[in-house]
């Protein structure tokens, strides 16, 4: 999913941000429920395959390498979309000199 972010042209004079905006809320849609799948599909594959070919060490190390990733990602592409869109989000970033 991330390779639409990385293609995702911007004007640079305009700096538009609307097209890569709809791209991470297209990311953060698309993924809600990769960690369940992914966590299920790996618990079926220890309980179906053989201990000796996948054993609880390679799933704990597996599932605690994505996870850790995947809640990096999600807490950067979603303070993107609070930053952009407090509205939506019910909070964003606060200046102090205008109160807005």
């Amino acid at each position: 999913a991330f390779w639409r972010l990385r293609a995702v042209s911007i004007d640079s004079e305009s700096r538009d941000l609307d097209v890569f905006t709809e791209a991470v809320r297209d990311v953060v849609q698309e993924n809600v429920d990769m960690t369940a799948l992914i966590t299920k599909g790996m618990t079926d594959l220890y309980r179906t395959s053989d201990e000796e070919m996948i054993d609880s060490a390679y799933v704990d190390n597996f599932l605690n390498t994505f996870l850790l990733n995947r809640l990096g990602s999600n807490v950067l592409l979603k303070q993107y979309l609070a930053v952009v869109s407090p509205d939506e989000f019910g909070f964003g970033v606060h200046n102090e000199q205008t109160g807005e």
